[in-house]
């Protein structure tokens, strides 16, 4: 099933994304791997370890938002559209949206433009970055795991211990 919203179709006729069918293993993937780097970042948060937390969370957020789209039923041709169209994928905040988006600036600054000096990108963020950054990627977990949920119960089956659809496509062996 294909999202109507006419905002993400103008992003389709202006050729920054694909309508893709929605697949289960992907979307699967996405989440899995946002699940592991949300745990790790929890970790890097307690040691306060900011370079690494930064990463995680950056990871972690990135997952969740693209499993979002391929939820939706589109492929993004450019990072950066995964967290711009969380205002149509998901009902997280604006204001969320947006930080994660300008936090994908910073991970660019850290990739590309700051080699070996990631405390001079993480230096222009605001002083509760690392909080803030936490709790919008935990509430997008949330989200993200509520609107799979929904959409997905004819694709998965079973509950796992948080109330959101099992890990295993339906019709899998028992393992």
């Amino acid at each position: 099933m294909v999202s109507a919203n006419k905002n993400l179709q103008n992003l389709v006729s202006a050729g920054q994304l694909h309508l893709e069918a929605p697949d289960a293993d992907d979307i699967r993937h996405y989440l899995q791997r946002g699940d592991r780097y949300l745990a790790k970042a929890r970790t890097a948060a307690s040691d306060g370890n900011n370079d690494d937390l930064f990463d995680y969370l950056y990871v972690a957020a990135f997952a969740y938002s693209w499993g979002a789209l391929c939820l939706a039923g589109y492929r993004a041709r450019d990072r950066y559209l995964a967290f711009q169209c969380l205002a149509y994928t998901t009902d997280i905040p604006r204001e969320d949206w947006v930080f994660l988006s300008k936090l994908h600036n910073t991970r660019n600054d850290l990739e590309y433009g700051s080699r070996g000096k990631p405390h001079m990108a993480l230096s222009s963020l605001p002083s509760d970055w690392p909080t803030r950054f936490l709790q919008i990627t935990e509430r997008l977990n949330t989200d993200v795991y509520r609107i799979v949920s929904t959409a997905m119960s004819s694709v998965f089956e079973g509950d796992d211990e948080r109330g959101a659809v099992a890990y295993k496509p339906k019709g899998a062996t028992p393992s």
